[in-house]
């Protein structure tokens, strides 16, 4: 006999679909259709009452119905033993509710819904039922409020649909407003319900309520469950993986609470992620209503250990890593880790893939550190994130986690955090090419830090300061300003200076003019990487020194040391390092008049800084490719795109790279013959010159080529 089962969260449609679908099937069953409310979500109905009420409306008479309830079943089942029925069994409580309403013939089907999965029901065909689609719940709402009034406000009435999570019950109720309200503004009632806050109040409407939905089925469950639905909406969590709702719950019954909770249609099972884990989420209007229950565990147990663990798998992962991003690791004993070393082994197989995962739970994590008042936490936390968050190029949510962070700090009037926070929003700035704003931070910065005493930081953010002079063209600045950060390394001792320094010093050094001298120390700090036989730094190194032996007049040492360089560095994981290896690949072989293999390695670059969102690099590339569109010939398509370049290094004030854009887009002038043009582009990069720059004058030599 034929039994399907619709099951879904509270307020998903279940009954109104059975109902449809049983009309719509009125055929199939000549012999009737009964509908048996069951309500099991409140008060379950008494199974022996039902079928009294079943019997009587089969014909059987009063005084002739049973009084034991197996008597009662068999003489329904009787009845309908050579009839063909549907039977609709609407709000099931558990399987046994469902087992004794059954037919006994093949004759008749069962359609029955429930907010549990009944996952005891043998042989049925289950359909679980989610949200609308965007296009149902637009249609929705077009029904109840007015189709022309709807698609007037469409946006609005998206954002409506979206803070219903797209649920059926709570976009009846926001339609029936706008229904009995006709001159209220979708966008206002939009501006509401997006209002988390309030949310749930607003979603009611006569005796229909979102929340009073929600509430039979939290009460139905049992006290460990209860507490584990609270706890979840404490978390703000879109999805959690298994080892965190276990963590949370802090319980040796968590597993069952979770499987009470999935077979309740409150939590939502969303598959398994790439680490093996098995990943939960609570739907919208669900995790609301928990978190306004979840309010009187705070704080709890679960949730320090669950942040405890959490902070232990990310510090573990980071440590795996290449720590690529220009600021020193925030010192601390490795955290204790409470959970089991096995399952700590699977997740971090591959650290990059935990990080991954779990990225966007842990910039929520941070935020609530920071609202908890454990913003040295969420410091630490986002400090192990963001080496992730740099080797990856997340700028964006590494923006977002340290203004988060700097906010708190700055509530809480601690200034240190506040440095840190600070100097790391200064290099995003960097990295984006925002040279001046990231100076500025950068120097107001190494005052706070030193204020502090700080040393360590403060070393990390003079380099990084150096850097950025470099790109601003202030190269006995930049010089300066590194050997200040070498010295602040070695106050302590605590560990050599790093390549970071050793290359800003010989990037101002070239661009001064002082090749030899950069030659010496880009020549010992690849002495110093290949005996740590680690090959990012040997990569990183060899960049260095590669430029260098090219400024030198060794074309053939040179490209050797940069091929070495990029493949070293392609198996690792450091990708902005090889796409300045690769952007250097380029430089060589266009001096070297390799055209083709110029333009591959200057396209992987850009491609690369493309999707790390370094955009001075990603600029630098595009602009060297134009130039080789010059060269075959198609210097109308490299006009524009040199413009583009153009005002964009401008506006981050790099006066090097302005400069040379300028020679590039006065060759494609002159090829083109713009002659008014090319006499301004002249003009304007004999401004920006600078005699001395080596390794200007080397790269304008590069590009020339390229455009011939």
């Amino acid at each position: 006999m034929p039994i399907a089962v619709i099951t879904g969260e509270p307020g998903a449609g279940k009954s109104t679909l059975a109902v449809r679908a049983a009309h719509r099937l009125r055929g199939n069953f000549p012999d009737g259709q009964l509908f048996v409310p069951l309500a099991g979500a409140s008060q379950a109905r008494d199974i022996g009452d039902v079928l009294a009420d079943l019997l009587r409306a089969l014909g059987v008479p009063g005084p002739a119905v049973p009084e034991d309830v197996q008597a009662r079943a068999a003489v329904y089942r009787g009845r309908l033993g050579d009839r063909r029925v549907l039977v609709v069994l609407d709000d099931a409580a558990d399987p046994d509710h469902v087992r004794t309403l059954l037919p006994g013939t093949p004759g008749s089907a069962v359609l029955v819904t429930s907010r549990q999965r009944l996952s005891g029901l043998a042989g049925a065909y289950r359909l679980p039922l989610g949200p609308l689609s965007d296009g149902e719940a637009k249609r929705l709402l077009e029904q109840l409020a007015g189709e022309a009034r709807v698609d007037a406000e469409a946006a609005d009435a998206a954002r409506i649909a979206k803070a219903c999570d797209n649920l059926p019950l709570a976009l009846r109720i926001a339609g029936s407003r706008l229904a009995i309200r006709p001159h209220l503004r979708l966008g206002e009632l939009a501006d509401r319900l997006e209002d988390e806050v309030r949310r749930l109040d607003e979603l009611t409407v006569s005796d229909l309520g979102v929340r009073g939905s929600i509430a039979l089925s939290y009460d139905a469950l049992r006290p460990l469950a209860q507490r584990a639905f609270r706890l979840l909406g404490c978390c703000r969590n879109l999805e959690l993986a298994a080892w965190a709702v276990t963590t949370l719950i802090d319980d040796p019954g968590a597993d069952e609470a979770v499987e009470e909770l999935v077979e309740a249609s409150l939590l939502e099972p969303t598959g398994t992620d790439p680490t093996g884990e098995a990943r939960y989420r609570l739907h919208d209007l669900v995790r609301l209503y928990a978190g306004e229950l979840g309010a009187e565990d705070l704080p709890h147990t679960g949730l320090r250990r669950a942040f405890a663990a959490t902070l232990a798998l990310a510090d573990s992962a980071a440590a795996m890593l290449p720590r690529t991003v220009p600021m020193p690791a925030l010192a601390k004993e490795p955290p204790a880790q409470p959970l089991p070393s096995t399952l700590v082994t699977r997740l971090l197989a591959r650290p990059e893939t935990w990080f991954a995962t779990e990225r966007a739970n842990l910039v929520l994590a941070i935020g609530m550190l920071c609202d908890d008042g454990r913003v040295h936490d969420a410091l630490l936390l986002l400090d192990r994130l963001a080496g992730y968050l740099y080797l990856q190029g997340h700028f964006t949510d590494m923006r977002a986690a340290y203004e988060r962070v700097l906010k708190a700090a700055k509530a809480a009037e601690d200034r240190p955090l506040a440095a840190i926070a600070e100097a790391n929003l200064a290099l995003l700035r960097h990295a984006r090419g925002q040279y001046e704003e990231a100076a500025i931070g950068y120097r107001e910065c190494a005052k706070e830090l030193e204020e502090h005493g700080d040393r360590r930081t403060h070393a990390w953010v003079a380099a990084n300061l150096a850097h950025c002079l470099i790109g601003l063209g202030r190269a006995e600045e930049a010089l300066h300003t590194a050997a200040h950060a070498g010295e602040l390394f070695t106050v302590d001792s605590a560990e050599p200076v790093p390549i970071w320094v050793r290359a800003a010093q010989s990037a101002a050094l070239h661009r001064l003019g002082r090749v030899p001298d950069a030659l010496d120390v880009d020549r010992a700090t690849l002495a110093r990487a290949r005996r740590s036989a680690d090959s990012r730094e040997i990569g990183v190194a060899l960049q260095g020194f590669s430029w260098s032996l090219w400024l030198s007049g060794q074309p053939r040492a040179a490209i050797g040391a940069i091929a070495e360089s990029v493949d070293l560095l392609r198996p690792t994981m450091a990708r902005s390092a090889l796409a300045k290896s690769l952007r250097t690949l380029g430089a060589v072989e266009a001096g070297r008049g390799e055209r083709g293999a110029s333009i591959a390695a200057f396209a992987e670059a850009r491609d690369l800084a493309r999707d790390l969102d370094e955009r001075p690099r990603e600029l630098s590339c595009t602009r060297a490719i134009a130039a080789g569109w010059v060269g075959e010939g198609k210097a109308g398509r490299a006009i524009p795109v040199l413009r583009s370049c153009l005002s964009e290094f401008e506006a981050m004030g790099g006066r090097p790279a302005t400069r040379l854009t300028w020679q590039v887009l006065r060759r494609a002038y002159e090829v083109t013959g713009a002659q008014d043009e090319a006499r301004e582009a002249k003009a304007e990069a004999a401004k920006l010159a600078d005699p001395a720059d080596a390794s200007a004058a080397a790269l304008h030599s590069a590009l020339l080529l390229l455009t011939r």
